[in-house]
């Protein structure tokens, strides 16, 4: 397992499965387009999965972008990494694609993405969602 990178399935049950990779693969896709690492708290307490969720639901995702990248990443393709990067980090790990369908979603820009899930505690103005 992805040392920093407990799944939730794992810190709630201690089941290591197939998708406890998928789900480090996903903190790290996260951290390559952030720039950042997980465990660095991205708004003053919340983590990157956490923070990542909250710009999604408010629509404002293409913060997340390390600005580093400038113009040699268009912004249509880190919002498709990023989403990608949301669906590897379901709490439900049955929820999580296959690494196969995450290689074809990476390869193709033309593929559907399905919508991703919140994480399993998400904090927003002191409530769990």
């Amino acid at each position: 397992m992805c040392s920093g990178y407990m799944p939730p399935e794992y810190i709630l049950q201690g089941h290591i499965s197939v998708k406890t990779d998928i789900y480090c693969f996903g903190v790290l896709l996260l951290e390559i387009v952030c720039g950042r690492k997980n465990n660095e708290p991205s708004d003053g307490s919340q983590g990157l999965v956490e923070y990542a969720w909250r710009l999604w639901r408010d629509g404002r995702l293409i913060e997340l972008m390390d600005q580093s990248l400038g113009e040699t990443c268009p912004r249509n393709q880190v919002l498709r990494f990023i989403h990608i990067r949301l669906l590897c980090v379901q709490a439900d790990a049955t929820e999580s694609p296959p690494i196969s369908s995450v290689v074809v979603m990476l390869g193709s820009d033309s593929s559907s993405l399905s919508l991703p899930m919140p994480p399993p505690m998400v904090f927003d103005d002191r409530t769990i969602k």
